[in-house]
């Protein structure tokens, strides 16, 4: 499902593929794939998700050796067509929200859902130094709300803060549940 909607890859074997070496993490460990996107929709990166649950916090997620992915965003397909119409490249569809994430897996889960669903919601996903893009939206349409769907805890509670304080006032911004309510709802 990730892959049909341009969302996630995964890493092939590195006996099918020569890793560069700006990527010397195990992809044996390392193999879900997102990309990273600049505020304007152009790809900045990718981040990797780590397979095994073994593997302590801190060592889950990796990003090309010596790239910082302050400012970036994870986004499904409306998401990048989002963040182009913003910026005047393209456009803006329809959409019911765009609804902010918190890490790699919750985009993923978000994009799926609202396929599944048939939602119109654009997906983006944030990492720590993510609020520096949403800063850089001060052209967000005000008749598109933003629903923050992060983590109960005090960094998605950080992270809401960080997206409310970047976006323009004149945006609705609503901190949404995502976990206590049936997949389908808001």
């Amino acid at each position: 499902m990730p892959e049909t909607r341009e969302l996630a890859r995964i890493l092939p074997p590195p006996e099918r593929y020569p890793y560069p070496t700006w990527w010397p993490y195990p992809p044996e460990v390392y193999r879900l794939a997102l990309l990273a996107f600049e505020p304007d929709g152009n790809v900045a990166s990718i981040q990797a998700r780590a397979i095994r649950a073994d593997l302590p916090a801190k060592d889950k997620t990796r990003n090309p050796r010596g790239f910082s992915y302050a400012g970036t965003l994870f986004a499904d397909g409306r998401g990048r067509e989002f963040l182009r119409a913003v910026r005047g490249a393209e456009t803006l569809a329809a959409l019911e929200a765009v609804v902010v994430t918190e890490g790699l897996t919750d985009t993923i889960k978000l994009a799926q859902v609202a396929c599944r669903y048939g939602r119109r919601w654009a997906v983006l996903g944030m990492v720590a130094g993510s609020v520096n893009a949403f800063r850089s939206l001060s052209d967000w349409p005000t008749r598109v709300p933003c629903w923050v769907a992060t983590d109960g805890d005090e960094a998605g509670d950080r992270y809401a803060l960080q997206v409310r304080e970047a976006l323009p006032v004149g945006v609705t911004v609503e901190r949404v549940d995502f976990s206590s309510r049936q997949e389908g709802e808001r």
